[in-house]
């Protein structure tokens, strides 16, 4: 239960010259018998000619070797079978308890602190469990929950280790997640059937989802910690065990302390610390130790996720100084000053996860996540997210061109179709109106036809195009690695699931006036105007605008639902539920799009049934319903993945 040197190291300093500042103690710890080296064979009986234990007649010395027992030794009920890690705080030995007959992790340190005291309160299911404690010559040992596993830097080593010539590995999976844990363990644990289903979950999973559920399991276990007042103030992937199953356990909580108690000692592991943390530190600076609360340890643990999902510590390292405290100010400036890092890239789960952690490292304290639960609801939000992305339907190369490309498609799927409905129109004119027109009247509407659309077409342009932009700029905000208001993100993502029924709008603003503009101008200026050809006009720009207007809807629709809604997300707290939330009138939407996609060229083939136009109508119509039948299938398989019905 060690730790690995972080990757900004300090310079070396020992434990006195650190606890000369009387304000601060840090962990800085090394296994000293990697995981690996544990022996498989745990299950013979205890040795009966084991010997015991005699602390020196005048006390231990807490760190020198004559005072601490050895492997093969028994101390008070425990038989030390392995050494299991070693560090400044204490050492771990895999013991045999002789009373229960059973292997336990024992913990034998200086009678000092309240570790014991501190870990038996937390009973958690992601905290290492302290069975009992007791002292033995001056020394403190603490029964433990032995953890069939891996520590989590382990873990995190073989699933970025750089392949033969190669980069670092960043596309792992769930599958090899569970794959370095089995690597590095070597104790049988015991057949835990809940457990086995966090296992097979975690294998079907991506990296994404297999890194937002075990950051989420161990905030709840600091949001548990919090409500019982301890802060942890050393979270780092050392002081994390990870069992067979894939479930993280926070340990090592022995520079904890009570989030009521200021004038406490305080510790930690530098590379993982918040500003406020590490300025605690420094004896020039006013920050004191009660800046260092729950949100500190969050801080912590964004570091470690990250690390868990990249690989590498997501700040930059300071400059080593031979001077700690110019060090310790130098990279707490550092992270003051340093955005927290957001991956570039498209929008989808893993964006949404860097921006949950980054938001764990944001510099002020009031701008992280208050609680571990609220940060445990954030991940998993993206653990669901990422799951419904990966389930959606993957429909045909015109949808994975539509996710690379989505406002271009936005732009074709309004725009397309209105020349459609102009052909419909123009083909209409000609056969049923200008026939009916004398000269006069004919080169006025050719006039008329020339100002409308003039006047139309750029206003109803520059109506669709600020429309459109309310939706483009804050998914182009998304894209970028900057930061991103969650409430704009929300907002806009409303606005996008409304924007076919604004293009709906508009472009029957454009069309369905013209019904009657013609007529009555035609018949004002070159008077008079048979009542039928009235009626035509009214049908021509009706019944081309519904043409036009239809097909854009189900496009954009399509397109809105399927590609943009998915991968609108900056905070992903509450997914499904917000989903169903914002979603409720979709269902009628999809209906609306089968209707409108068959019926309204159908229609509209009755007025001209006898003519070319009318039968190329029904033959769009029929496309039409075909069309209409394959998209609402996909859009109903999206909508049941979005809000959690597709779940088992």
């Amino acid at each position: 239960m060690g730790s690995s040197h972080p990757p900004d190291k300090p310079p070396a300093t020992t434990p006195e010259q650190v606890s000369a500042t009387e304000r601060a103690r840090v962990a800085d710890t090394e296994p000293s018998d990697p995981p690996e080296a544990i022996s498989d064979s745990l299950e013979r009986g205890p040795t009966a000619r084991a010997p015991s234990y005699r602390a020196p007649a005048a006390g231990p010395i807490f760190g020198e070797a004559a005072a601490l027992p050895e492997v093969g030794q028994r101390i008070d009920d425990f038989e030390l079978t392995r050494l299991l890690g070693q560090g400044a705080f204490g050492t771990v030995f895999l013991a045999r308890q002789q009373s229960l007959d059973r292997d336990v992790a024992l913990k034998v340190a200086a009678n000092r602190g309240s570790e014991g005291r501190t870990m038996a309160r937390l009973e958690h299911p992601h905290i290492v469990q302290v069975f009992s404690e007791s002292v033995v010559g001056g020394l403190r040992l603490l029964c433990m929950q032995l953890v069939s596993g891996a520590p989590l830097d382990a873990v995190i080593a073989s699933l970025h280790k750089a392949p033969d010539e190669g980069a670092a590995q960043t596309g792992w999976t769930g599958a090899d997640y569970l794959a370095a844990v089995d690597q590095h363990a070597s104790l049988r644990g015991v057949l835990d059937a809940q457990a086995l289903r966090d296992r097979e979950r975690l294998a079907e999973s991506d990296r994404v989802q297999a890194a937002a559920w075990v950051a989420a399991r161990l905030a709840e276990a600091l949001a548990f910690a919090h409500g019982q007042g301890v802060l942890h103030r050393d979270i780092k992937p050392a002081n994390i065990l990870v069992d067979r199953y894939g479930r993280p356990l926070l340990a090592d909580f022995n520079i904890s302390g009570r989030s009521d108690d200021a004038g406490g000692p305080l510790g930690g592991t530098i590379a993982y610390m918040a500003p406020e943390h590490l300025r605690a530190f420094d004896p020039g600076s006013p920050v004191k130790a009660d800046a260092v609360d729950q949100r500190s340890d969050l801080y912590s643990l964004a570091m470690a996720a990250y690390e868990l999902l990249y690989g590498r510590p997501p700040l930059s390292a300071a400059r080593g100084d031979d001077n700690r405290n110019a060090y310790v100010r130098r990279l707490a400036s550092l992270r003051t000053d340093d955005a927290p890092p957001i991956e570039p890239g498209p929008n989808d789960a893993e964006k949404t996860l860097c921006r949950t952690i980054a938001r764990g490292l944001a510099a002020e304290p009031g701008d992280r996540y208050q609680t571990g639960d609220a940060m445990a609801a954030a991940l998993d939000g993206c653990r669901a997210l990422a799951a419904a992305q990966q389930a959606l339907p993957r429909g045909s190369w015109l949808t994975r061109a539509a996710e690379r490309r989505p406002f271009v498609w936005l732009v074709l799927a309004a725009l397309t179709p209105q020349l459609v409905g102009s052909l419909v129109n123009i083909a209409y004119n000609s056969n049923s109106i200008v026939g009916s027109l004398n000269d006069p009247q004919q080169a006025l509407f050719v006039r008329l036809a020339f100002a409308y659309n003039l006047l139309a077409y750029p206003v109803l342009l520059g109506v669709s195009a600020l429309v459109l932009s309310r939706v483009y700029l804050p998914w182009r905000k998304l894209e970028s690695a900057e930061p991103a208001d969650d409430r704009a993100i929300a907002l806009a993502r409303a606005r996008a699931l409304r924007l076919p029924l604004w293009m709906l709008a508009i472009a029957a603003a454009g069309w369905l006036p013209g019904g009657v503009i013609f007529p009555l101008a035609i018949n004002h200026f070159q008077p008079p105007l048979e009542p039928g050809v009235f009626f035509h006009f009214t049908v021509s720009f009706t019944l081309s605008g519904l043409v036009a207007v239809a097909y854009s809807f189900c496009g954009l629709q399509y397109l809105v639902l399927r590609v943009l809604y998915p991968r609108f997300w900056s905070d992903a707290t509450g997914f499904h539920a917000k989903a169903r939330q914002e979603l409720r009138g979709a269902g009628w939407r999809v209906a609306l799009v089968q209707w409108l996609a068959g019926s309204v060229p159908l229609a509209a083939a009755l007025f001209v049934f006898d003519t070319t136009l009318g039968k190329a109508l029904v033959l769009l119509g029929i496309a039409g319903v075909q069309f209409a039948a394959r998209a609402a299938r996909l859009l109903n398989e999206t909508l049941a993945v979005l809000l959690g019905k597709s779940e088992g």
